[in-house]
């Protein structure tokens, strides 16, 4: 991979991170970070030493926002699977 590819996935992985932050579900935002975080480390394969600490800041940052959510990711889904997920409508 190229400079390039690294810089493109570098700003993949940012648009991620602020998107996961944005989406309302938990579970949805989860996925979201987590994939951002995994771009972010696939960014720092073939990148110069300050493409990697960006890649390196960019998934901690996802990871960090991602175990923010995860408890409430773990509720929700456990409500999901009890039946109850539309029972406030």
């Amino acid at each position: 991979m190229s400079a390039t590819t690294a810089r493109t996935l570098l700003w993949a992985a940012a648009i991620l991170g602020a998107v996961g932050a944005m989406i309302g579900s938990p579970a949805g935002g989860l996925l979201v970070l987590a994939v951002g975080a995994a771009v972010a480390g696939l960014a720092a394969i073939p990148g110069t030493r300050r493409t990697r600490v960006v890649a390196a800041v960019l998934a901690l940052a996802c990871l960090a926002l991602a175990a923010g959510r995860l408890g409430d990711a773990r509720r929700e889904m456990a409500r999901y699977r009890s039946g109850r997920a539309h029972a406030s409508r």
